[in-house]
């Protein structure tokens, strides 16, 4: 069985974004020593910096909004690992149910395993000649991924 790794942040207005809960999975996947690393912090830490500057509004959008533009998805998204390179990632997020007036979201998270399609063009594995890079809209590179090399 494939482990996954959970996150649970904070949807409220006061802490927006906030980790509150991570399995032990979760914190190694991102290549971090313990949860006590991620907890308390906001989640904009595991996000690329391009993408993380967004990432409160696309919860405060949420709440004023209720659409679920991307909840109930499974997706590939990139994570920000703790020696600050970029990795790809399933992720499937959703509301947690409560009776209080507290929104929480969960995400499941795992690493792409090389057999993922992503991986293959034909029945070729091109896994370890990926790179991965992000820019901002100027096309200045915000992150990369570990097996980027200068050439």
């Amino acid at each position: 069985m494939e482990e996954v790794g959970t996150i649970i942040i904070s949807g409220t207005l006061d802490d927006t974004g906030v980790i509150l809960d991570i399995n032990d999975h979760f914190y190694k996947l991102f290549k971090y020593k313990s949860k006590d690393d991620l907890l308390k912090n906001n989640v904009t830490k595991i996000i690329p910096s391009y993408i993380a500057q967004y990432h409160d509004s696309y919860i405060h959008n949420f709440l004023n909004t209720s659409e679920l533009q991307i909840l109930n998805t499974l997706r590939i998204v990139f994570g920000l690992n703790n020696n600050g390179f970029i990795f790809p990632l399933m992720m499937f997020i959703k509301i947690i149910p409560n009776l209080d007036e507290s929104v929480r979201f969960i995400a499941l998270m795992k690493d792409l395993d090389t057999e993922n399609n992503i991986y293959k063009i034909g029945d070729k594995n091109i896994a370890k000649f990926l790179s991965f890079i992000i820019c901002d809209k100027e096309g200045v590179i915000t992150n990369i991924s570990k097996n980027v090399r200068n050439t």
